[in-house]
């Protein structure tokens, strides 16, 4: 009996609740050309049960809508990206510090308001977030790399608040919530799933207290559902899908929100930030590195020539390339060397099974230690009785 794609999504929602024992997931999937679906299983932790308008806290995906109250009051004309932030808000110190270099996490501030915040669960007010500034320390000069900030954001949404007239959450609501339908998505929640707290030794579980973030709100505080989620996903993929009059923000600008301004891993370059939203691209050739031990092979050994060996080899995390060679390493996956084997050369059986091998199938194969001599079960090359090692 063949299952349809709705089947599969919904088996894989709960394969997934069961593997990574949670109480419930909301899962949707919003297109343009057909209706929205909306999958639930578990349990919401409450007297109701969980349902497509149950909410939950979606915690720093609220930072993206922060990023777009920011790029409205610049396509507005109320501020500018460079602009330093002393210039719209009275603050004790760190003034100096642009707004895109806070919308990037580049500004070099440290990752919370001053105080245990999440330790005590009592962030300060927003009042309160500004007139401690002056105690908060600047771990990195301006620009200097990626540091996380939810103190950051926070700044710039009590900056927006500033210059339109009112709270956050007011502003948030007129500017985003209400043009684009997101109507599940609140700042205080309704209909809320209950969180848990699983402590890490006795793997007991218990409830979250219900936090208000306060001064904190425009990094953490929003609660939405999976199919407002879904929504606000699709809006920055192509916002005239959603927003055809542009009354959020015009096309352009989404596009600019999406150019890297930094990268946050300075190894790999895979990713970045733009402003105020994760941008992740392939690494250019040159800097590729698979997580793989520096020398990974996956060798497909012919039944007919035992001593004719395809070796592809992706050394120091570059391109795999097939080449025959005198000797075949093999490495276990914790970077040692588990076996050297002595090979003539490669007969063309033996090429065209390594040929059609696919990359993933390579990264498993190599991981695979030569004592053990599993078949992987999806090298072409297994099926004639040939080994991966």
């Amino acid at each position: 009996m063949t299952t349809g794609p709705v089947d599969r999504y919904e088996q894989l929602a709960r394969r997934t609740q069961a593997d990574a024992r949670v109480p419930a997931i909301s899962v949707a999937l919003h297109r343009a050309d057909r209706p929205a679906w909306a999958f639930q299983v578990g349990t919401s932790g409450a007297d109701r049960p969980l349902d497509a308008r149950t909410q939950f806290r979606i915690g720093s995906v609220t930072k993206t809508f922060t990023a777009v109250l920011v790029m409205q009051c610049r396509d507005d004309g109320l501020l500018d990206l460079d602009d330093p932030v002393s210039v719209h808000l009275p603050v004790k110190a760190h003034g100096e510090l642009t707004i895109a270099r806070l919308l990037s996490h580049t500004a070099g501030l440290q990752r919370e308001p001053h105080g245990d915040v999440w330790d005590t669960l009592q962030p300060p007010d927003a009042e309160a977030l500004l007139d401690q500034l002056h105690r908060v320390e600047r771990v990195l000069p301006p620009g200097r790399r990626f540091h996380y900030s939810n103190l950051g954001l926070s700044v710039l949404g009590h900056l927006v608040a500033k210059l339109r007239g009112g709270t956050w959450a007011e502003v948030l609501r007129e500017r985003i919530l209400h043009p684009l339908g997101l109507d599940d998505t609140t700042v205080t929640p309704s209909l809320p799933a209950t969180g848990y707290l699983v402590d890490p030794y006795s793997d007991h579980a218990r409830p979250e207290p219900p936090t208000d973030f306060a001064g904190v709100a425009p990094a953490a505080q929003l609660w939405s559902t999976a199919s407002d989620m879904a929504r606000w996903a699709a809006y920055l993929a192509d916002p005239l899908a959603l927003d055809q009059s542009s009354a959020v923000l015009a096309p352009s600008t989404v596009e600019e929100m999406r150019w890297p301004r930094t990268v946050t891993d300075e190894t790999l370059w895979a990713g970045g930030r733009a402003a105020g939203r994760r941008a992740r691209s392939a690494p250019p050739r040159w800097a590729r590195r698979a997580p793989r031990p520096p020398s990974s092979t996956c060798r497909t050994r012919c039944s007919t020539r035992p001593s004719s060996t395809t070796r592809w080899t992706s050394s120091r995390g570059g391109p795999a390339r097939r080449r025959r060679s005198d000797t075949a390493r093999c490495w276990d996956a914790g970077g040692a060397r588990v076996s050297s084997t002595s090979s003539a050369g490669a007969t063309a059986c033996c090429r065209r099974a390594a040929r059609s091998i696919r990359p993933a199938d390579r990264r498993r194969c190599s991981r695979r230690s030569t004592a053990s001599r599993m078949r992987c079960g999806r090298c072409p090359a297994a099926k004639r009785g040939s080994c991966c090692a």
